[in-house]
This record gives C-alpha cells, structure tokens and sequence, in this order.
C-alpha cells in the first residue's frame, strides 16, 4: 500500500511533467493575492477525540485535504514561496499520516529547498524523520528509536554548526 501511493505520485508527476513539456498541460492560474486560492471545507462527524481515534476517517480526511493541496498547486501559479512552503509542509504531513515515509522525504525535501531561514533548514523535518524511525522499528522500542534517532539529528546539526 505505501509503495503503490509512491507510485501513484509518481506517476501522476510523471504524466504531469511530460504533459508540461509537450505544451499540451493548460497554464496556471496566476494568483494576484493569497485570498484569490479557494478555500476548502470538510465535514468531520462526531467529537473530536473519536475522530482522532478513527484512523479510517483521518486517512479519509488526510486523502481530501491531499486532493485538495495537490489541485491547487497543479492549477494555481503560487508567487508566494510562504504558501508553497506550507502546501508542501501539509503534505509531508499527510505522507506520515498515510505511512508513505519515501514520500514524507521527498516532500521535506522540498520543504527545505523553499525555506529561507537557516535555523528552519536545519531543523526542519527532525521531529518527522524521528517519527519514522521509531514506526520502523519494533512497537517495544519506539519510544527509544524515536529519542534516539531525534538526538542523532540534533548532534549531526550541531558537529555540522560547529564546523561553520
């Protein structure tokens, strides 16, 4: 399941991008302010707390909302790298929620590249690699691989700050 929605990604960026390049994809929307992106609603049913507690309908969720990101950064030119950076940030996050940690990276990836403050390059993503590493390993040690794969990053950035 994780693999086949990288694929589908992939796939879709792929058809994407061969479309872009042959002409035949329709031009974006040019964006003049934030307020002219459509705003998206949805309807969550029953309290909070056993909606969290639902993971059928927080995958549901989390499927919507990617949709929804997805369209508009495929139909919208987005001037505001601030807005960009945070579609991308929202679906690294719904990759973690969907369990697609190659694409959480690929994504954070992108977040990184679009950050322009040198602290959040260095830390961003360390809460979610850490996440990963501790849904990897066995449910016994999670709470352990998730410390210490979050303290490795840390001593990483700062041997790395050191250094400059």
């Amino acid at each position: 399941m994780k693999s086949k929605s990288l694929r589908n990604l992939w796939a879709a960026s792929a058809i994407l991008a061969a479309l872009a390049a042959t002409g035949v994809a329709a031009e974006k929307i040019k964006i003049e302010k934030l307020d002219d992106l459509p705003r998206h609603t949805y309807r969550i049913e029953g309290k909070a707390t056993e909606f969290i507690a639902d993971n059928a309908a927080v995958q549901k969720l989390a499927a919507e909302v990617k949709a929804d990101l997805l369209a508009d950064l495929d139909k919208y030119e987005i001037p505001d790298q601030t807005t960009v950076l945070n579609y991308y940030s929202n679906l690294a996050t719904i990759a973690l929620i969907e369990g697609d940690y190659a694409g959480y990276e690929i994504l954070i990836g992108r977040v990184r590249e679009l950050e322009d403050k040198e602290a959040q390059k260095l830390t961003t993503g360390m809460t979610g690699r850490a996440f990963v590493a501790a849904m990897q390993a066995p449910e016994a040690q999670r709470q352990e691989a998730y410390r210490a794969a979050y303290a490795a990053q840390v001593n990483c950035r700062t041997r790395s700050s050191n250094r400059s």
